[in-house]
């Protein structure tokens, strides 16, 4: 009876009530233990790890189609090699999802020369393509081959002499036009070919809004297959392009599409409602800018040459009217059935077909258009020997 009136006798005895009720609950097991799972709760790895860069497979490409004359051009199939494709809106602009980083699409319309547009998953500014209209002479467009899975990859980092990366700057492959855009850490990853790859890079922005620019010493890989790293691409001060377009009468246009190339590079853009126009992050060289025809007018192939930070050059469109010409032999005899085509800037305007007496309308810029006359059925060019001064005759060499 003593024992049980110790006070250490009712703590052992409380200590195993309460043993044996949390094993019957399932709180305390004995024996082996078993893990407690919830299925219905996803478990979430979370990294602290930046991703890797790599290149865009899937993007958006935005686009128009116009022709030599500056008129958008409606449903004009735009077609990746494959079959799938897209057509062109009211507006003559088109939207098309890319599945590969590299695809040449052919663009085609009733009445208009098809011709490829190579594109690419990393393009961020609106592709313009102008399509010139059609002659009997004109061979069919071959339809593009896939292009073979690019095998080797070259990784590498964009910044300035500060060592601070540069996110958002554009690296172009100048061998293949291959594109890829650097990460917030100023990475990137591209395909690069076999032979020797000269990297370009341009960032837009800066102090003044000129940007930056780079350009590589040619890389050659030491293999052809996988990733290799790629020298840093260290950026310096680089140029800007600027001006305005204006149309025949002197009046600033907007909407006008441009594009300059040269350098490896190529750019598009388009003015804005006052007709300015603004391209930067260029590095110093000659380029060639080409101004679309816009709604009649037509734009001309100006060569450019950039030396200094800021560079202003203004464009004035050509004016195109309706000319009504006579095809004649040097004898004086109307040469019937024959087409006329008329050129501007290295792009074909307009083509008609002369009636029994040998005229025709076509489409020209004024005192500049250059014609080409081909004779029916065969398609024989007829050499021009004389344009006469009122620009009313032309005369041929007999068929």
């Amino acid at each position: 009876m003593r024992l049980v009136r110790r006070p250490s006798f009712y703590v052992v005895l409380w200590a195993g009530v309460i043993l044996i009720g949390f094993t019957a609950s399932g709180h305390l097991r004995v024996g082996r233990s078993e893990p407690r799972t919830r299925p219905h709760e996803p478990v979430v790895v979370r990294s602290d790890k930046a991703p890797r860069s790599v290149p865009s497979t899937t993007a958006l490409l935005q686009g128009a189609v116009l022709d030599t004359l500056g008129f958008r051009i409606v449903g004009a199939d735009v077609r990746a090699p494959g079959g799938e494709g897209t057509r062109t809106d009211a507006d003559g602009r088109f939207q098309f999802l890319l599945r590969q980083p590299t695809a040449d699409l052919t663009v085609a319309a009733n009445g208009h020369r098809a011709a490829l547009l190579r594109a690419f998953a990393a393009m961020r500014e609106p592709v313009v393509l102008a399509l010139e209209p059609a002659a009997p002479w004109d061979p069919p467009l071959d339809a593009p081959p896939s292009p073979e899975p690019a095998t080797l990859f070259g990784e590498g980092i964009v910044g300035d002499h500060a060592g601070k990366p540069l996110a958002a700057a554009t690296v172009q492959v100048r061998e293949t036009g291959e594109l890829a855009i650097t990460d917030e850490l100023g990475r990137y990853k591209i395909a690069l070919p076999a032979g020797p790859a000269t990297l370009l890079c341009h960032v837009e922005g800066g102090p003044d809004g000129s940007g930056f620019s780079a350009t590589a010493e040619p890389f050659q890989a030491s293999r052809n297959r996988g990733i290799v790293p790629l020298p840093d691409l260290v950026v310096d001060r680089a140029a800007m392009l600027r001006g305005t377009v204006r149309d025949p009468v002197g009046q600033p246009v907007g909407g006008v599409p441009l594009r300059i190339t040269g350098n490896g590079f190529r750019r598009f853009v388009t003015t804005t409602d006052n007709g300015s126009f603004r391209m930067s992050g260029l590095p110093l060289g000659n380029y060639e800018l080409f101004v679309f025809a816009w709604r009649g007018a037509c734009g001309n192939v100006q060569p450019v040459d950039i030396q200094d930070a800021v560079v202003d050059c203004d464009v004035q469109l050509r004016s195109t009217s309706s000319r009504r010409l006579q095809v004649v032999q040097e004898n004086g005899t109307p040469v019937a059935r024959a087409y006329v085509a008329s050129s501007f800037a290295g792009l074909r305007r307009g083509i008609a077909q002369t009636d029994a007496d040998g005229f025709a309308s076509v489409q020209a810029v004024a005192e500049s258009a250059e014609f080409e006359v081909r004779a029916d059925g065969e398609w024989r060019s007829l050499p021009i020997r004389k344009f006469d001064p009122d620009g009313s005759r032309l005369v041929v060499a007999a068929p």
